[in-house]
């Protein structure tokens, strides 16, 4: 079962002086002096204390004046599976548990206990509830008091803590109904599903599915349970909207699990139709209305829809689309017969159409009445007015409207829509940017927006707004740890605003104020762009910025002009003879093997035919030399400087026909330019193998340590370890070079590693991409990785980078040079032996160096050798 939940916490809560008082669930007690009664404080409450944790309060107990600190901390009694020592570590929900010697997380917890322990019963201030005694009112009060916080844009944190308040509770209460126990846990999982809905961490989508399930198990009553059995359908459904059905299965350990969520929602669904038939759906008026019926047709009309939602999504047959837009018709009806049509109802309606609409937009042929229906639908969801947060509800009703009215050929209506929903977006994005993993969600969440856009201005010769389109989001979460410190601070200034118009209009109008749809506000590429394009002079670069879809592409290429130092040109064709997903599975057969060459040399000769030809004859003309890809990570991976025309002789090395470097947005080229320039007397750092099995990295180390001399430091043998490697990489250092194994994880990329030791599960001697997050580099080094498939990075829509190669980019490194495929040691060995000779020489740069050594490589050996690493970064 996949397990890998990641507690985080909201920005103001890492404060040191707030994150040192934090118990296990992420809460603030303090406990009277006299008569022992614990409050939970808002950290609001406690910002400026005193060292000595002391707060002049009374307590309501015993009236008494004087709090102070109390921390429930699990105490943890852990063996370590690596280095075989036992400790013992005092941590939070939020503290991931790692050996104090080795710092390894493979450890096996001999005892654990919460010390001191939770009362069952505890205040609250500055609210006036006390917790443990109704789990009714618990339960609400999480919610009212999670629900203020509802404008900020680390929110999502905000339900974490609300989650593992959930835990403690569940823990240790007072409570005697244990009927209503079972909904404690309802509200974790709920809880969960809106964390992921909000930030896309699957894990938490699993979680939520794990703990509904549970719950149901635990529940008897045929009502209590179809309520539940809601709840957990739409978990799995929010999954399904969200990734691919195959890996959603796989993580969940649960084959055909949007099949068994169809039938446990039409199970459901056919016991509240037996108990509205009955007059036994007894649900007490919560949708404050005057009958019961009125209400019982409610709840038909919500198992239609999540019917007809959880039909469409995955691996959705044209069977199946065309069964969801008929139970989909289904709740509608039912919910035209209740009376009066509050706004619950409205949001229902709201919620049908639109998803109604996307199950016909998903139709391969549909006929204009089914287009004419999705349109109405669409534009029935966008006319509903609502608040601010609701507005990204319509951001992909404005883009399925636009993909239809494409299709019948109203371009200007598609471009309105996209436009509409690339402004909602963009503010979205800007309100998130203070965290990385909400921005990410977002940015996955909305790319196809920008990148349908970004055509249509192609299309319409506008090639220079469609680039800044493109710009506006790609690397948005990376570029978190690249801007310069000014263009940091005026982002997060403008997120600042926007959270302040929020929580004005909140608090003077109760909600958050309406806003129109405004023009979206970009921000201009070029004066960057020209900067970048100066560096490059040295020899004529085309920067190709790609966007695929199936077998359509688009490029955006940026030429050196002697006039105008650049000019911006766009470029579509279609292709009928090799997908990017066929080229993806061709990448993916790269293991070692006879016929690897074989299948290089046909992946690379369906690359030219697919992306170099169309372009051949404008870069020849412009004279171009170099290029850099700036692409999705699929796209990315490939090897294009070792695609070539298949006319030219094999035996012909001079048939590549461009040096090639990438850059996974041009924004990042913009931020790389403000680094410190390389030094001249740089100083090298060497990370070597514990272990034989590699038999050419001793000699590789050896040479190059021999060459640089004193400009060297090597780690080998024993010091091979994460303790001590992660403590170097701190250094002042121009050039890092690894050179041990490398596992790329395309399921969890921060889980991507350079194991330093044979056994890759021991986590004392391997260096993940999450451990590299946590450092800065000193002097934006150069980094290197003599190991298999070490720059390879996740699959994430918006080119994030989220792997190996994008924790070394986050900690400030200049460039990256790594394979893309699992490579052979010996010539892994002669490709860095002759790299490192070329830079200690330092005639010239690090990538005319990396150039110089592919070129000569050709000659003597295949694509599988001279073309396995790549570079990333600036020359």
């Amino acid at each position: 079962m996949y397990n890998s939940f990641i507690w985080q916490l909201p920005t103001e809560y890492q404060a040191k002086n707030i994150r040192t008082q934090l118990s296990w669930d992420g809460q603030i007690y303090y406990a009277c002096n006299n008569c022992g009664w614990e409050f939970k404080i808002d950290p609001l409450f406690i910002k400026g204390l005193s060292e000595d944790k002391h707060i002049d309060l009374k307590c309501t107990q015993c009236d008494t004046a004087g709090l102070n600190l109390v921390r429930h901390l699990e105490h943890r009694v852990n063996s370590c599976k690596d280095c075989n020592q036992e400790s013992e570590i005092k941590v939070t929900l939020f503290d991931e548990p790692k050996c104090p010697y080795c710092l390894s997380i493979n450890l096996e917890t001999q005892s654990s206990s919460i010390n001191p322990a939770f009362p069952t019963c505890f205040g609250d201030y500055p609210y006036r509830h006390i917790w443990g005694k109704s789990e009714e009112e618990d339960i609400k009060a999480i919610f009212q008091q999670t629900q203020s916080l509802n404008f900020l844009p680390e929110f999502p944190l905000y339900l974490l803590l609300s989650i593992a308040l959930c835990k403690r509770l569940s823990l240790c209460n007072d409570y005697n109904n244990q009927r209503k126990f079972k909904f404690l846990l309802n509200a974790e999982g709920l809880w969960l599903r809106d964390y992921f809905q909000r930030t896309g961490e699957i894990a938490a989508g699993i979680e939520s599915v794990n703990i509904l399930e549970e719950c149901v198990s635990l529940i008897e009553d045929p009502l209590d349970s179809v309520f539940i059995e809601y709840n957990l359908v739409i978990s799995i459904y929010s999954l399904l909207a969200k990734y691919p059905e195959e890996i959603v299965s796989l993580l969940a350990n649960r084959p055909q699990i949007r099949l068994n969520a169809i039938k446990i929602a039409k199970k459901a669904l056919k016991t509240t139709e037996t108990l509205y038939t009955k007059g036994s759906l007894n649900i007490q008026y919560i949708y404050n209305l005057q009958t019961s019926e009125a209400e019982g047709r409610i709840e038909l009309a919500k198992f239609n829809f999540i019917i007809g939602d959880i039909l469409k999504v995955g691996e959705a047959t044209q069977d199946q689309l065309q069964e969801s837009v008929e139970y989909l018709n289904q709740a509608e009806e039912y919910l035209r017969q209740v009376s009066p049509h509050t706004y619950f109802i409205k949001r229902l309606v709201f919620g049908i159409r639109a998803s109604r609409g996307l199950a016909i937009s998903l139709f391969n042929n549909k006929s204009k009445e089914q287009i004419e229906k999705a349109i109405k639908d669409l534009k029935y969801v966008l006319s509903f007015q609502e608040n601010d947060r609701a507005w990204s509800d319509k951001i992909l009703s404005l883009y399925y409207l636009a993909n239809l009215y494409l299709e019948i050929g109203q371009d200007n209506q598609a471009k309105t829509s996209l436009e509409k929903a690339m402004a909602i977006a963009l503010d979205e994005i800007n309100s998130a940017f203070q965290n990385e993993q909400i921005l990410l969600q977002k940015t996955n969440l909305y790319i196809n927006i920008f990148e349908s856009l970004a055509r249509y201005y192609v299309k319409i010769n506008r090639a220079e707004k469609a680039l800044n389109i493109l710009e506006s989001i790609k690397l948005a979460s990376l570029r978190l740890s690249t801007l310069s410190a000014t263009d940091k601070a005026k982002r997060q200034k403008k997120s600042a605003q926007s959270v302040a118009k929020a929580f004005l209009a909140l608090k003077i109008f109760g909600q958050a104020q309406h806003t129109k749809i405004k023009k979206p506000q970009l921000q201009s590429a070029a004066p960057d762009l020209k900067k970048l394009v100066v560096y490059l002079n040295d020899v004529p670069t085309a920067l190709l910025s790609f966007i695929n879809d199936g077998l359509n592409f688009t490029v955006i290429a940026v030429i050196p002009s002697k006039i105008f130092t650049y000019r911006i040109y766009g470029k579509q064709w279609n292709t009928e003879v090799h997908s990017l997903e066929e080229m993806q599975k061709m990448m993916v057969l790269l293991e070692p093997s006879p016929v690897r060459e074989k299948r290089l040399k046909r992946l690379c000769c369906a690359g030219y035919d697919t992306f170099l030809k169309p372009l051949t004859s404008f870069l020849e003309t412009n004279q171009i030399q170099r290029i850099c890809i700036s692409a999705k990570p699929g796209l990315g991976s490939l090897p294009f400087e070792a695609f070539f025309d298949e006319s030219i002789s094999s035996d012909n090395h001079s048939k590549y026909q461009f040096d090639v470097f990438y850059l996974p947005s041009l924004s990042l080229g913009f931020d790389l330019l403000n680094l410190a320039p390389r030094r001249s007397d740089s100083r090298l750092l060497v990370i070597g193998y514990l272990g034989e099995d590699i038999r050419y990295t001793k000699q590789e180390l050896d040479y190059i340590t021999k060459l640089w001399g004193d400009r060297v430091t090597r780690l080998d043998g024993s010091q091979c370890t994460k303790k001590s490697v992660l403590n170097e990489l701190k250094g002042d250092y121009d050039y890092i070079h690894f050179s041990c194994h490398g596992t790329f994880n395309p399921i969890e990329p921060l889980k991507s590693a350079l194991h330093l030791v044979p056994n890759p599960e021991r986590d004392s001697h391997r260096i993940m991409a999450s451990d590299m997050a946590t450092i800065k580099f000193k002097h934006a080094p150069v980094i290197t990785m003599s190991a298999c498939s070490s720059v390879l990075t996740s699959i994430a829509a918006a080119s994030d980078c989220i792997g190996l190669t994008g924790s070394l980019f986050r900690a400030g490194a200049r460039a990256i040079i790594g394979s893309r495929w699992p490579v052979y040691d010996y010539t892994a060995a002669i490709f860095t032996e002759n790299l490192y000779n070329k830079f200690y020489n330092l005639e010239n740069s690090p990538y005319i160096s990396f150039c110089k050594v592919q070129s000569e490589m050709q000659l003597n050996y295949g694509i599988e050798d001279w073309a396995a690493f790549a570079y990333l970064g600036l020359p």
